[in-house]
């Protein structure tokens, strides 16, 4: 189901050997090539001396939306004696390779020996523990490349910039796939760029980039095209027939392509205005 990611925030973290719940979430980690939720981070408070402490979707058994609570396949002693991340630097891949030996998880960003690993979540579209963890290798034995991976708390508020250098609205929150923890959606607000301004549906694949010292997303649609898109109503689920909607005025078609995430071969001269 697609959910508002935002609301997730100060969900109640419940580990399998316990019913008191040991720590809020507090932001959520992404990657901005896939746009897949890669971590939760949760602030543990008093339960631990370091309350800046990470979990992996694939140690999700379930988020109870309704009664806002994030059940994990971790015991509290997991929990505890998980390798913690500096809160004053960005997340490396030495870390997050203790991370995964500690939890025995697959990488997220594997190949494989020479075996074609498709998806979102190295051989899945789902963060499903595979049966081999020895196929989620990593070729690239860098610790310093970048992890492409983004704070939503920090992008939310992001301008969103048109062709012409126009911004025409902000980053309001970031629509979920729960079976994936994929983001298939940005919602922005325009009411503060429009009179009488609505808030929209905008697909992660039309982001060209991030602008960060701007505060900025790139995109190469034009602003008019934007403005006559369908309006969206955070009350409402967002059906078939809405994504149909969204999607044919943006000159697509059919349902979401986990496949098609990385691709942007749109016909943007085909959007432009008349």
């Amino acid at each position: 189901m697609l959910k508002n990611l935002k609301k997730i925030l100060n969900f109640k973290i419940l580990a399998r050997d316990s019913n008191d719940f040991f720590g809020k979430v507090k932001d959520i980690y992404f990657d901005d090539e896939n746009w897949t939720v890669r971590y939760l981070e949760l602030d543990t408070g008093r339960w631990l001396s370091q309350s800046l402490t990470l979990i992996s979707p694939y140690s999700v058994i379930e988020v109870d939306w309704d009664a806002r609570a994030v059940w994990v396949n971790l015991t509290r002693k997991q929990i505890e004696s998980g390798p913690k991340p500096d809160a004053h630097k960005p997340l490396n891949r030495h870390y997050e390779y203790k991370f995964n030996n500690h939890y025995g998880l697959p990488n997220y960003w594997a190949s494989g020996y020479g075996v074609e690993i498709d998806g979102i979540w190295g051989g899945s579209f789902t963060p499903t523990l595979p049966d081999n963890l020895d196929l989620y290798i990593d070729v690239n034995t860098k610790e310093n490349i970048d992890l492409h991976l983004r704070s939503m708390n920090e992008i939310l508020g992001y301008h969103i910039q048109a062709v012409g250098d126009d911004d025409f609205g902000a980053v309001n929150d970031l629509i979920l796939d729960d079976n994936t923890w994929g983001i298939r959606y940005i919602v922005i607000d325009t009411h503060k760029f429009w009179p009488g301004g609505k808030k929209i549906l905008f697909s992660p694949a039309w982001v060209e980039r991030f602008e960060w010292g701007s505060r900025k997303l790139i995109t190469d649609f034009h602003r008019k095209v934007i403005e006559n898109c369908p309006v969206y109503n955070p009350e409402l689920p967002i059906e078939d027939l809405i994504e149909e909607s969204f999607l044919s005025h943006f000159g697509k078609s059919g349902h979401w392509n986990l496949k098609e995430w990385s691709k942007k071969g749109i016909d943007y001269n085909s959007h432009n205005p008349k």
